[in-house]
């Protein structure tokens, strides 16, 4: 009997490339305002395309390989999303992607208005600390 085996490191790379489709598109989705229904449709077609390719190459195996290769392929997949989950910023330069896992965040501007709560706590706070400076020179 011959040895059936599932290169590894392809099946790494398979699904590497999966994620790195997925979280390019998220970002793109982001940076396009690209609204939910739109989303979750090029999500899903995302999805199809890579099983289909996942699909062909199985087709092209022996019954005992193809069982290998996709235990092999769910493995790597479990890996590296747990990966992901421990450190974004370390499977994203893993991938190759410049991003990193927390958004930049713009700061309001100047003359932003605000609303009635942030108001109140600014005044209360500039009230408390004026009290504070008024009784120390009272002493």
């Amino acid at each position: 009997m011959s040895e059936v085996g599932v290169n590894r490191a392809a099946v790494r790379q398979l699904v590497e490339e999966h994620f790195r489709a997925s979280i390019l598109q998220g970002r793109y989705n982001g940076e396009h305002n690209v609204d939910r229904e739109t989303a979750l449709t090029m999500a899903l077609d995302l999805n199809r395309r890579h099983q289909e390719q996942i699909d062909a190459i199985v087709a092209l195996m022996p019954p005992e390989q193809s069982r290998l290769f996709l235990q092999a392929f769910e493995e790597e997949h479990i890996l590296f999303f747990e990966e992901h989950q421990r450190d974004p910023d370390a499977s994203y330069r893993r991938l190759g992607l410049q991003m990193t896992s927390t958004p930049h965040v713009q700061r309001p501007g100047r003359f932003q208005r605000q609303s009635i709560g942030e108001m109140a706590v600014r005044t209360a706070v500039r009230a408390t600390v004026w009290e504070l400076i008024i009784s120390l020179f009272r002493r």
